[in-house]
């Protein structure tokens, strides 16, 4: 038996790191996020998406659970949501400004369904970083639905 308790021991994690661009495709820094524990024990596969691909079949405000705060700004190139401007998500962000030590839980996805994305967690997180220019970002998938989301919105790597 080893002397230290298990808990002692270096847990291997896996970080995956997303780049955040400006308006003008300029670079602006990098944020963190990984699988939590509990999305590992019910065995979830990571799926990187692109984000145009992944915007117009993310069902965010139709016919479930009203979440009208998710309606794209047309006239900034869907990049920036109407409600972003107004409602304060600074607890977001502050979740990404923590960087590595912390990194962010990768949104969950719930179902996809009539070429319908859903996520059961993760809402407000995707709208952050949708808004924030990034190009491509990973996501928690069931492995039942992995398929299904790589032809919707992955990317292949």
């Amino acid at each position: 038996m080893h002397p230290f308790p298990s808990v002692w021991l270096p847990e291997k994690i896996d970080l995956f790191k997303v780049s955040l661009w400006g308006k003008n495709g300029d670079f602006k820094r990098h944020v963190y996020m990984c699988l939590s524990y509990e999305q590992k024990e019910m065995g979830f596969q990571v799926v990187n998406v692109d984000s145009e691909r992944f915007l117009p079949n993310w069902e965010r405000f139709h016919r479930l659970g009203g979440f009208t705060d998710f309606i794209p700004d047309t006239n900034n190139d869907g990049r920036i949501f109407n409600e972003y401007k107004e409602k304060n998500y600074s607890h977001v962000e502050n979740s990404f400004n923590v960087g590595c030590n912390k990194p962010v839980p990768l949104a969950e996805i719930s179902s996809i369904y009539d070429k319908k994305i859903r996520l059961s967690d993760g809402n407000k997180r995707t709208m952050w970083l949708i808004a924030q220019g990034v190009n491509a970002f990973p996501v928690a998938c069931p492995i039942e639905h992995c398929q299904s989301l790589l032809s919707l919105a992955g990317i292949q790597t």
